[in-house]
C-alpha cells in the first residue's frame, strides 16, 4: 500500500537531493533571470518545513557563486577594454580636424546626463563605506537591481571580497526573511 508523505515527513534522500538542488537552483538563477531565487525561497518552507533554512543557505551560496563569476567577468572585461582603448587612442585621429563642437541635440544632452549619473552611482562602489552599503542594500532589496550592481562593481574593481561579503549578507537576509514569513504564515 502507498503511504502519502506529509509535509513534515520528507524522506532523507529527498532532503539531500533538495540541498544539492538548492545549490544548483541558486547557481542557475544567477545566470537565467526567469529562474527567480525569491520564488524558490517562497516555496522552500512549504516543501521542506523542517530544514528550509539550510536550503536557503545553500541556494544563496550557489547564487553568489554565479554573481561572483559575473563580477570577475566584468573585471576581466574592463581590463581588456582598457588595453584596447589605450591602443586605439594612440592611433585614432580626432573626429573633426577643424575643432568644431559636436551637435548638441536633445538626445546628446540626455545621453550625457545619464552617463554622468551612472558614473556617479558606479563611483560610489569604490568608496570604503558607501560602496559595500550599496551592494548590501541592492542584495537586500533588489534596488538597484543586484545584477546591475554586480557588473558595475566588477567594472569599477571595487574589491571582490567586499562585493562577495556584503552581497551574500544582503541576499541571505532577503531570502531568509522571505522564507521566514512564508513559514510563519504556513504555521
Amino acid at each position: 500500500m502507498v503511504e502519502l508523505i506529509g509535509a513534515g515527513d520528507v524522506p532523507g534522500w529527498l532532503q539531500t537531493s533538495g540541498l544539492v538542488g538548492a545549490v544548483a537552483f541558486g547557481l542557475l538563477s544567477a545566470f537565467i533571470p526567469p529562474l527567480n531565487a525569491e520564488v524558490y525561497a517562497l516555496a522552500l518552507p512549504l516543501v521542506f518545513p523542517e530544514t528550509w533554512h539550510w536550503h536557503i543557505l545553500l541556494m544563496t551560496a550557489g547564487f553568489m557563486v554565479g554573481k561572483v563569476s559575473h563580477y570577475v567577468a566584468a573585471d576581466r572585461g574592463m581590463a581588456l577594454f582598457a588595453r584596447r582603448r589605450a591602443r586605439r587612442q594612440s592611433v585614432v585621429p580626432d573626429d573633426d580636424p577643424q575643432g568644431r563642437p559636436p551637435d548638441e541635440g536633445w538626445t546628446v544632452v540626455v545621453k550625457r546626463v545619464l552617463a554622468r549619473w551612472t558614473s556617479r552611482a558606479i563611483d560610489t562602489l569604490e568608496r570604503p563605506v558607501l560602496g559595500p552599503l550599496v551592494v548590501f542594500v541592492s542584495g537586500l532589496t533588489g534596488i538597484p537591481p543586484f545584477a546591475v550592481i554586480t557588473v558595475a562593481a566588477g567594472v569599477r574593481r571595487s574589491g571582490l571580497v567586499r562585493f562577495a561579503t556584503f552581497g551574500t549578507l544582503g541576499c541571505l537576509v532577503r531570502f531568509l526573511g522571505t522564507a521566514f514569513l512564508v513559514s510563519r504564515a504556513a504555521g
